[in-house]
């Protein structure tokens, strides 16, 4: 007989807004559930694969389908009706930081985890810009006309023209547009080069955002969290795990990242490896 696993809470991004208020349904999946506030802040309650983040509630659950509602009041959180104590509860601390830098160490990781991106990205992600012999797996007319868009937009912002990314948001496939994702990844760049060499890149971060906002409420909190240097925790993995040069981290860190969305995961990577490489070589003048 399987016993069933009393719901519980294994941690608590450090930004989930724990207060009142009517919290609605943004979208719902079975390894996350997508949580607004009237005010507009968005929040998720995820399972253990989706892993913590500064906006997330960990369950100790693998299938969120069972989600009808979700509230708080003073003690509690309230899913479904049934009640979990806050008290006790981990903080997922979001900041992130780098130790033990070593330029050498991350540009060798960093070609590592190309090699996996490249090899193991779904066929329609943007690991294209990476491995030009991956735009044969764009096909029908919309699909080409995809991928001329987004090179063409992504070697503008390579070099140094950020207007191309207004152009670039919203453009591609999936519940946050492969655009979006790709902007993430520079920005989380921009993050770790700033770890790196101590040079202040919020300016430019805060500029991208301004440039990228769309209507999408899910790129739009993901986007801010990178401009504000705080990492899920899948993608905090991988950089960690990059600038190491562990390769059995990146590996497995790797795998878990690619594992986001349609083509998410990849995305966000493919841009993290592109402005990483473009930061190294030039520093921040060029943009």
């Amino acid at each position: 007989m399987q016993v069933k696993t009393k719901l519980g809470v294994i941690s608590v991004g450090s930004d989930v807004p724990i207060a009142s208020g009517i919290v609605s349904i943004h979208s719902k999946f079975s390894n996350v559930v997508n949580l607004t506030l009237q005010s507009g802040e968005l929040f998720s309650l995820v399972t253990e694969k989706v892993g913590a983040g500064p906006n997330n509630i960990v369950l100790n659950v693998k299938d969120l389908s069972f989600v009808k509602s979700f509230n708080w009041t003073e003690n509690d959180f309230v899913i479904n009706h049934e009640k979990i104590p806050k008290s006790n509860i981990k903080i997922y601390d979001s900041i992130f930081s780098l130790m033990n830098l070593s330029k050498v160490n991350f540009l060798a990781g960093l070609s590592f985890f190309e090699r996996i991106l490249i090899k193991d990205a779904p066929a329609l992600s943007s690991a294209f810009l990476l491995d030009n012999r991956r735009k044969n797996f764009f096909i029908t007319p919309f699909e080409k006309n995809l991928e001329e868009a987004i090179r063409k937009n992504v070697d503008g912002a390579m070099n140094g023209h950020l207007s191309n990314i207004e152009k670039l948001k919203g453009l591609g496939f999936g519940l946050t547009p492969q655009g979006d994702d790709l902007i993430d990844g520079f920005v989380l760049a921009l993050v770790s080069y700033e770890l790196f060499t101590g040079e202040n890149t919020f300016r430019i971060r805060n500029k991208i955002f301004s440039l990228a906002k769309t209507e999408n409420i899910i790129s739009n909190t993901f986007l801010k969290y990178a401009v504000q240097g705080k990492l899920y925790e899948r993608i905090g993995n991988t950089i960690e795990a990059i600038a190491c040069n562990d390769k059995e981290k990146i590996i497995l860190s790797a795998r878990s990242l690619l594992d986001i969305g349609e083509t998410s995961g990849s995305d966000i990577g493919t841009g993290f490896i592109l402005m990483s490489r473009k930061l190294f070589e030039g520093g921040i003048e060029w943009l």
